[in-house]
C-alpha cells in the first residue's frame, strides 16, 4: 500500500458539514421573509438553484458574484417572496460563517494525521466565509494552507487551483486529494495528476467514468493510507 506523504482535504461536506449548516442558515434567513410550514420545500428548492449555479461556476459559464446573488433573485422569484435578493444573501454568508459543524471524525483524524504529514485544503467558495468557518471549528492550526477559489482565479474541478496551491509541493505521486464529490474533488485531482480518495459516507453509487483510486465511508479510514 501507497503510505503518502502529504493529505489534501475539501472542505464542504467533507471535513464540514455544509448541507446542516446551510439548513440553518437559510432557516434564519427565511424567518421574517417565508411561512416555516414551507421550509422543507423551500430548503430543497434553495439546494437544487444553489448547486446548480455553483456547477455552473465550476464550468467556467459564471462567475462566484453572479452565484452569491443570483441564488436568492431565483429563489426568491420562484417561490413569489418579496424581497432584496442582496440583502439576503449577505445574511445567509453570515450565518453560514457562523456555523461549526463538522463530518464525523473530522477533526480527530486531522489531528492525528498532522503529526505526521501536512495537511491542505483546496475549496470553491467564498474565501472570507470559509477560513471564518474553519478558524471557528477549530481545524486551521492542523493545516499547512487553504487555498479557495475566490483566492487564485480557478475552481475544482480546473487542475490550475491545486497546482497553484502546491506550488512548494511538487512530488505529485505522493499527495491523496480527499473529497466527497466525483465531479470536482476527485477529477480535479485526476486533472491535475493526483491520487484520489472519494469520501462517500452514504455508499452512493457512482455511475460515472471517474474511478478514485480509494473510496471511504468513515474519514478514519483515510489514516491507514498515510501511515
Amino acid at each position: 500500500m501507497i503510505h503518502y506523504k502529504m493529505a489534501i482535504f475539501d472542505l464542504d461536506d467533507t471535513l464540514m458539514d455544509f448541507k446542516g449548516s446551510q439548513a440553518v442558515a437559510l432557516k434564519s434567513v427565511l424567518r421574517s421573509r417565508a411561512s416555516p410550514s414551507n421550509f422543507t420545500t423551500h430548503l430543497d428548492s434553495f439546494r437544487r438553484i444553489n448547486n446548480d449555479l455553483w456547477s455552473r461556476f465550476e464550468r467556467q459559464e459564471i462567475t462566484k458574484e453572479q452565484v452569491v446573488v443570483t441564488r436568492f433573485s431565483e429563489f426568491f422569484s420562484h417561490h413569489k417572496i418579496a424581497a432584496c435578493a442582496e440583502t439576503a444573501n449577505a445574511e445567509f454568508m453570515s450565518h453560514v460563517s457562523e456555523q461549526t459543524i463538522l463530518t464525523e471524525n473530522a477533526i480527530n483524524v486531522c489531528a492525528k494525521l498532522s503529526k505526521h504529514v501536512p495537511l491542505g485544503i483546496i475549496t470553491n467558495g467564498v474565501a472570507k466565509v470559509q477560513r471564518t468557518r474553519l478558524e471557528k471549528a477549530g481545524l486551521l492550526p492542523h493545516f499547512s494552507f487553504v487555498c479557495v477559489s475566490e483566492d487564485c482565479g480557478f475552481a475544482k474541478p480546473q487542475a490550475e487551483i491545486f497546482h497553484y496551491a502546491l506550488q512548494k509541493h511538487p512530488h505529485l505521486e505522493k499527495i491523496l486529494m480527499i473529497g466527497d464529490r466525483l465531479d470536482a474533488d476527485i477529477q480535479g485531482a485526476h486533472n491535475a495528476g493526483l491520487a484520489s480518495c472519494w469520501f462517500n459516507p452514504t455508499n452512493a453509487e457512482n455511475n460515472t467514468d471517474t474511478k478514485p483510486h480509494h473510496e471511504i465511508k468513515d474519514l478514519a479510514e483515510v489514516l491507514p493510507l498515510f501511515f
